[in-house]
């Protein structure tokens, strides 16, 4: 099932395109509802009207497979799927992995199906960046016209991305793209001393970013065009550095280039620090520090913790008091940072007989926290292979406490959770904290005095440190 993200802000439907791109989320909405009802017939009748208004989009004709996918006929499934690959889908993983398709992946039709939608996508990969000549571009003597002209292709094509899927986006953007970036490098090459040469290289960098944008992080597909983006954002701000070194727009361009380097090249995340680390630097008494530090600290590993703690105490004595950095604390972009500076708060919990424990002040070379949504066989499997771990290192060398989230079944913990300490309550813990829950590490490692050693290790991770803090 594809839910469009416009369904979950109604606000969203303003945006469509015209009187049809209303009714077709409309519609969208009326067919989710007959969905979560499991009322197929109108759901798929729906699902049906809603391609009839906008037959662009893929998205119906993938729900309706879903729809018979929910209801095990693998070979409606596998037609709808073929119908939504004829109007542009192309998300492989997520396909694999819809949960509403489970009952029917190894239907002999629906296999088929699957393989064509693998050569499909094979023949016609999602675009990357390209590299077109200067001279393919029109020449201009004002930059403002390229920004005009190509500002209005950019509002028209987006106007789309409320009912094509992000393939289809890329399609109809990325051609626009590659002839901004080729008309801004020409109007460079040819007026490279006129008075809004460096807006031009600037915006050309910005344009770079904009492929950035278009790609899902989480999205194992998407990993070349992060790098391919994330290579031209590089290089196009090297540019602008050897043109432009005195311009004013010169921090933005290096936020950008940290921002490249930080989330798609790993061997760079080093250079990317740096740059942001000078940014800070450079220019103290401006917003661009703040942002700076605020990447930088971001995602933090705890190996890492002198650099971390000079990062972070320069974010907070420079610019503890702004509302934006309190935020942050806030909703935990800078959560971990905090965390390993000031280590976790004192907390209280109980030892299987109910009797009072302070986890930290207990003499434990080693105390793990453990929020956990309790309920179910995940969750009772996770706790079985806690209590393996306490057997296999001690109580005395480590000390496992489960925080409960939400509002926990007390039968359920004193049955799973025997022999681990528990604490009464996830939410106050998580208030001391000033962290929002959705933000927390689900593990944290830490030392016996509380000062974190790890954010959600793995397994094996867990067991190598642990051999290493407890010998």
């Amino acid at each position: 099932m594809r839910l469009a993200a416009s369904l979950l802000l109604l606000s969203a439907l303003a945006s469509a395109q015209g009187s049809a791109g209303l009714r077709f989320l409309e519609v969208e909405r009326e067919a989710f509802q007959a969905f979560e009802k499991k009322d197929w017939v109108q759901a798929v009748a729906l699902f049906e009207k809603q391609a009839a208004i906008l037959p662009r989009s893929p998205r119906p004709f993938y729900n309706i497979a879903c729809c018979y996918g929910l209801q095990g006929d693998g070979g409606r499934a596998a037609s709808w799927l073929r119908l939504a690959v004829a109007h542009g889908w192309r998300d492989l993983a997520w396909t694999q992995q819809d949960s509403d398709l489970a009952s029917v992946r190894d239907d002999p039709e629906f296999q088929a199906s699957m393989a064509h939608l693998r050569a499909t996508l094979n023949r016609d990969p999602d675009p990357l960046p390209k590299k077109l000549s200067p001279t393919s571009a029109p020449p201009v003597t004002d930059a403002g016209a390229i920004f005009l002209a190509f500002g209005r292709e950019e509002r028209s094509a987006r106007r789309a991305t409320d009912y094509l899927e992000p393939s289809q986006i890329r399609r109809a953007i990325f051609p626009l793209f590659d002839r901004k970036m080729a008309a801004l490098a020409r109007y460079v090459i040819e007026n490279g001393d006129a008075p809004d040469a460096d807006v031009a290289g600037y915006f050309r960098v910005l344009t770079a970013g904009q492929y950035l944008e278009s790609a899902d992080p989480a999205r194992a597909l998407d990993a070349p065009l992060r790098h391919a983006a994330s290579a031209l954002i590089v290089r196009t701000a090297g540019e602008f550095y050897r043109g432009w070194p005195g311009s004013p727009m010169l921090p933005d361009v290096r936020m950008l280039h940290a921002e490249a380097l930080l989330s798609s090249i790993p061997d760079r995340r080093a250079d990317g620090e740096s740059i942001l680390r000078g940014l800070a630097r450079d220019y103290p008494d401006k917003a661009v520090a703040v942002r700076a530090l605020l990447l930088l600290l971001r995602d933090v590993d705890a190996s890492r913790i002198e650099q971390v703690t000079a990062d972070y105490r320069m974010l907070i004595g420079r610019y503890g008091d702004s509302v934006i950095v309190k935020l942050a604390i806030e909703r935990g972009s800078v959560g971990r940072a905090r965390l390993l500076v000031e280590g976790l708060p004192k907390l209280v919990a109980a030892d299987p007989e109910e009797k009072r424990v302070e986890p930290f002040d207990g003499g434990a070379k080693a105390v793990l926290l453990i929020f956990l949504e309790t309920g179910g066989e995940d969750a009772a499997k996770e706790l079985a292979g806690l209590r393996d771990l306490q057997s296999q290192f001690g109580q005395r060398g480590l000390r496992i406490v489960v925080l409960a989230l939400g509002d926990p079944d007390r039968g359920w913990l004193d049955k799973h959770a025997a022999s681990l300490l528990r604490a009464p309550s996830a939410t106050e813990y998580t208030g001391e904290l000033r962290l929002q829950i959705p933000s927390l590490p689900y593990r944290v490692l830490t030392a016996g005095d509380g000062k974190p050693v790890a954010f959600e290790p793995t397994e094996t991770d867990l067991k190598e440190r642990l051999e290493q803090m407890l010998g």
